[in-house]
């Protein structure tokens, strides 16, 4: 009975491991699925391809009140892949943002919350980081989970996990005093001797633990900028006080423009700026708003100017004239425009909002000249070195506690793999001020992983624009992992945008690393869904020629020579625009290099120091005036060709100036190509909640004479052209036994092939394996 009972286990196991390889072996494409919290086009899942779906495991779902834990919601899930025949990735929405209220409730009793400066509880409402009542029931939770599927789960439908879906530590909520407790440790360990602290901070410390905690917020670059938000000191809460329209004014139309002059005195925090809102018919809560751009400036004027569209169920709109800080500020010459038509907004209906009326907060009208004025700000005197390493600090415990969640998973369920999510991914491309609001940083969690199996990235495109998507993978690419684009959709269009540009932006992810490929959500959320924005039939293409691409790119990567640095640096308090270095400079100088079909891969100063660089034949440095010692001395040492923007690292990271810039025979220097090639790089978002992102619009005659100058520079670079009748992009990838693929995107819009393909063993195109190359999507030839 003995050796049966060892018998069948032993089969039982062979059928796990039979399963998730045979699971292993398909190619993995779906979406973020929100069943049964939606369930609107479930049916139509059948027959669509699709062969994973993301699904949703929220705490507040899951156990509602504490030790009390129903898992309804995956017999559900699990109940619907079996019928339609897919697997399941789980988001386990465990981390910090997915709290329930009642372990929220529980951690602010006991002072377990994340904090602001001042004490007052944190914005992004969380349970601190070191919280012990937290950690214990995140643990709880996942063993009660994962033995609820070892008894239910034998088939392993569930494949695998994601710990912790969207998540943040704001940078204004970092002050719980057990969260920065070991900050004080990470300086021992970075400067070993408090002398060095005392240097670089211009400090006296006696000791590491006497380190100040600098009081820091973030003014986000809004709708409209060209840079990244600038960071501030910020010791006192800054309020919101505003003139505004108390009673909505009636509009109709489509399109609102509210323009006002400001002018700035003494102004600390975040500054001016205005607001539209929009409201139903009776109501006194908005539907939706908009704002301008911040006006940061301590002293100067400015034109604010912010639009934006009626949504369908409003009735009127209120515009709002706010001071998000201290000193004083004047608003004049306000105009409304409504569909290119003034709409007249009376002087006497704008109010001085009476909830902000305080001694120290007052407003004044006067012929035509709205005023704010508050008492002056007492500043607080941080160091840039303060400011540069508190922010540093969290970037490193959030990748660690990232990892850490990871290992929590991994200690109760060894038999499925482990993923990120990594929300913001695609900010490190270009939007780099959300990667210092968030606290989590790309290059820092995958090194930090050790418990992740699948580096999985939120990378979107922007109005069509994939290069958000590359630089991502090509930044991942390296750590040697399996690659996961997860909530793929257009940020800025999401499922308006056509089908093939959808399309496009998979066959990028393919092309540049990705294994999987999970879109954004299957239904809900407007349009961040595809259902019902897609019919079946464009979901069905879609997802055929996604998992065309994945089956026959498997085992492919890239192999470039050449680099690209990312020349992301933390900004600090007067550093004018936000950011030292500009990150157009990137985006622009990587579609260059793309266009000259030059495979890359991506490094951040950061990773300078950790990665050899000896194998790659040339580095291309954008706009890189500030950089870490650490990333200048790597760069001397390589003995490589650099195309680099003049004066690279004339100042370190915390804006002290070197003696000279970064220089030596290997380097040619040349005019920022990039940066002309990207031009204004304006900032823009659909009405929904996501990112702003930097748009490149349509290129001027001057553009296009720094885009024929940049191309020449990276010419000596090109070993040879893959030939194509039309517009395409094309990447060539490598196996382990050295074999090649071209990877070819139809870009052109109209019917295309490739020229050259002699000694081709294999050509696969959107409709399957062909014998000449000639697509409208995408082309795979392997020799």
């Amino acid at each position: 009975m003995k050796t049966f009972v060892m018998i069948f286990f032993a089969f039982l196991l062979c059928l796990v491991f039979l399963s998730v390889s045979c699971s292993a072996l398909e190619p993995q494409a779906g979406f973020v699925w929100h069943y049964p919290f939606e369930d609107k086009y479930t049916g139509d899942l059948e027959g669509l391809g699709a062969t994973v779906m993301n699904s949703r495991i929220p705490w507040v779902v899951v156990e509602p009140r504490e030790g009390e834990y129903d898992f309804s919601c995956l017999d559900r899930q699990l109940s619907a892949a079996r019928l339609y025949g897919f697997r399941l990735i789980l988001i386990i929405e465990f981390n910090p943002f997915c709290k329930p209220g009642w372990l929220y409730e529980k951690c602010k009793e006991a002072g377990e919350i994340t904090m602001k400066y001042g004490g007052a509880a944190g914005s992004d409402n969380m349970p601190s980081l070191s919280s012990p009542i937290y950690r214990s029931a995140q643990e709880k939770l996942v063993a009660a989970l994962t033995d609820y599927l070892e008894k239910n789960d034998k088939e392993h439908t569930v494949i695998g996990y994601e710990p912790g879906v969207e998540w943040w530590h704001f940078l204004s909520s970092r002050y719980n005093k057990a969260d920065a407790a070991g900050f004080g440790g990470w300086l021992q360990n970075k400067y070993k001797d408090v002398s060095a602290l005392n240097s670089r901070w211009e400090t006296g410390y006696a000791s590491f633990e006497e380190a100040q905690i600098p009081p820091l917020e973030i003014n986000l670059g809004g709708e409209g900028a060209v840079g990244t938000g600038s960071v501030y000191v910020s010791a006192e809460e800054p309020r919101n006080i505003a003139w505004y329209n108390s009673e909505p004014v009636p509009f109709s139309g489509n399109e609102l423009t509210f323009t006002a002059e400001a002018e700035n005195r003494e102004a600390a925090g975040q500054g001016s700026f205005l607001t539209i809102a929009w409201f139903k018919k009776g109501s006194v809560v908005p539907i939706a708003s908009r704002s301008s751009v911040s006006f940061g400036d301590a002293d100067g004027k400015t034109t604010l100017s912010v639009t934006s569209s009626r949504p369908p169920e409003a009735y009127g709109f209120s515009i709002y004239m706010l001071l998000v800080g201290f000193g004083k500020v004047t608003f004049g010459s306000i105009s409304v425009e409504g569909d290119g038509q003034t709409v007249t907004v009376p002087a006497e209906r704008i109010v001085f909002d009476p909830r902000t009326k305080t001694e120290d907060a007052r407003g004044e009208y006067k012929d035509g000249c709205w005023t704010i004025s508050t008492k002056p700000y007492s500043p607080v005197e941080v160091s840039l070195a303060m400011a540069v390493d508190y922010q540093e600090y969290w970037q490193d415990i959030s990748a660690a506690y990232l990892d850490s969640l990871a290992a929590m998973v991994k200690k109760y369920d060894k038999s499925r793999f482990v993923s990120s999510f990594l929300s913001f991914a695609f900010a490190f491309a270009a939007e780099w001020d959300y990667n210092v609001y968030t606290g989590f940083v790309p290059d820092k969690v995958f090194r930090a992983g050790k418990n992740l199996d699948v580096l999985g990235m939120q990378l979107p495109g922007a109005e069509g624009d994939p290069y958000r998507i590359a630089a991502g993978m090509d930044l991942a690419r390296k750590y040697g992992k399996p690659l996961c684009n997860i909530d793929l959709i257009d940020f800025n269009g999401g499922a308006l945008l056509p089908v093939q540009s959808v399309k496009f932006m998979a066959h990028t992810s393919i092309m540049h690393g990705a294994d999987k490929i999970i879109f954004c959500n299957y239904e809900a959320y407007d349009e961040n869904s595809f259902r019902p924005y897609y019919t079946p039939e464009e979901i069905r293409s879609l997802i055929a020629e996604t998992k065309a691409g994945l089956k026959a790119a498997e085992g492919f990567r890239p192999a470039p020579d050449i680099a690209i640095i990312n020349p992301f640096v933390l900004p600090f308090p007067g550093l004018e625009g936000g950011s030292g270095n500009d990150s157009r400079s990137l985006i622009g100088w990587y579609k260059l290099m793309e266009d000259r079909q030059l495979e890359a891969d991506v490094l951040s100063f950061n990773e300078l120091g950790y990665f050899d660089l000896s194998g790659y034949r040339a580095i291309i440095l954008p706009h890189s005036p500030y950089m870490p010692d650490t990333a200048f001395e790597a760069l001397k040492r390589f003995e490589g060709l650099i195309i680099s923007v003049r004066d690279p690292g004339i100042f370190d990271e915390t804006g002290r100036r070197r003696p000279e810039a970064l220089s030596g025979s290997n380097i040619v220097f040349c005019e920022d190509y990039g940066r002309l090639f990207t031009g204004a790089g304006e900032r823009h978002k659909r009405v929904a909640d996501t990112p702003p992102m930097i748009q490149i619009r349509e290129l001027s005659p001057g553009q296009l004479k720094a885009l024929e100058r940049g191309l020449k520079v990276l010419d000596p670079l090109q070993k040879d052209r893959i030939a194509t009748l039309r517009t395409s992009r094309v990447m060539r990838m490598y196996n382990a036994a050295g074999d090649m693929l071209y990877y070819v995107v139809n870009t052109s819009g109209e019917e295309n092939s490739v020229q050259n393909v002699t000694g081709a063993r294999e050509i696969i195109t959107e409709k399957g394996r062909v014998g000449r190359p000639v697509f409208s999507s995408f082309c795979i030839i392997r020799f």
